[in-house]
């Protein structure tokens, strides 16, 4: 076999080229000029749309595997986690900011419950999708969203003149601040107060190993557990054990700490509350961030942003911690 390989090579692969009559130079070149012209279009296309494509596509935690519930598209769970806004605007492209849902009355009149605004980019949109799944919150407040960036808080911004902004009695800041949103936010917070409305500043969560358009952390560890025929539960203490454990080795390293430091001393001169994220993902004593539930259906579809049903699994743990705080 090895003989017949070589010899159909030498046919008709190398002694063609040896052949100076077969391809001519300016052939050669044009070929040669041509390939390389291709292969750089591959390789922009290939970085312009990397976000787009599935990397990784051969690494072991694409694979795909019924096990519980777990889910390996992360994309889909992405998508699924906007379900709750789509529906109450009836509108399928709802999303980050520029909505014009976002300009219209949410808040029912008249009602006893008081008003909450969740205001961010798509982190808004987690913090709200657990608000709205809390009973304890539902019984006392009404919630709605309004999708910007911090940073586009201007004077003149169209979120001041929103009738849910006006109505509104909490305004909740829930967004992955960068710098510029905290260029911003001083001005941002100060002018809550002064239109008598108290503000909220939820901190940046911190971000776990992952991408919504590859794989996460999560499946990189069922995969590996599930290969190695290890139990639901065990697999689920496993994944949920990892993520504490990445925490802890990586929170004062992770790039939002800064950011959130800066958050800190701005809300406390302002006389804003803050919150963090991460006491209701995490719990010390067990030693365990809740990245999947008992049945391994993930909370978290990249580094940072709740699944739907992760969303209504922190509701609980919202209403176990009094995480609002708000002392009504």
């Amino acid at each position: 076999m090895t003989l017949l390989v070589a010899f159909l090579s030498w046919k008709f692969v190398e002694s063609p080229f040896r052949n100076r009559g077969f391809i001519g130079k300016k052939a050669m070149f044009s070929f040669s000029v041509s390939g390389l012209i291709l292969l750089s279009v591959i390789g922009v296309l290939g970085w312009k749309f990397s976000k787009e494509i599935n990397p990784g596509i051969f690494h072991p935690a694409n694979a795909s595997i019924t096990f519980g519930e777990y889910v390996r598209d992360n994309k889909l769970l992405q998508k699924k986690s906007w379900g709750i806004l789509r529906e109450l605007s009836d509108n399928q492209s709802y999303g980050v900011k520029n909505n014009d849902f976002d300009e219209k009355k949410w808040f029912v009149q008249p009602d006893k419950r008081r008003n909450i605004l969740v205001v961010g980019n798509s982190h808004s949109k987690d913090v709200f999708n657990i608000l709205f799944n809390s009973e304890t919150v539902q019984s006392k407040y009404q919630v709605a969203r309004y999708g910007a960036q911090i940073s586009d808080l201007s004077s003149s911004y169209s979120l001041w003149n929103s009738p849910n902004y006006h109505a509104s009695d909490y305004v909740i800041i829930a967004s992955r601040i960068n710098v510029n949103d905290v260029e911003k936010l001083k001005y941002v917070l100060d002018r809550i107060i002064q239109e008598n409305k108290t503000p909220i500043v939820v901190k940046n969560i911190f971000e776990f190993s992952g991408e919504a358009s590859g794989f996460s952390l999560i499946d990189v560890v069922v995969q590996n557990s599930f290969k190695s025929s290890m139990t639901l539960s065990g697999t689920v203490l496993r994944v949920n054990r990892a993520y504490f454990e990445y925490y802890l080795e990586e929170r004062d390293a992770d790039k939002g700490s800064d950011i959130n430091k800066m958050v800190e001393r701005i809300s406390e001169a302002a006389g804003a509350k803050t919150l963090n994220r991460m006491d209701y993902v995490c719990n010390n004593e067990t030693k365990i961030c809740s990245a999947v539930e008992q049945n391994l259906s993930k909370n978290y579809y990249d580094r940072g942003h709740h699944t739907l049903s992760g969303a209504k699994f922190f509701s609980q743990r919202v209403d176990e911690i009094d995480w609002l705080k708000l002392g009504e």
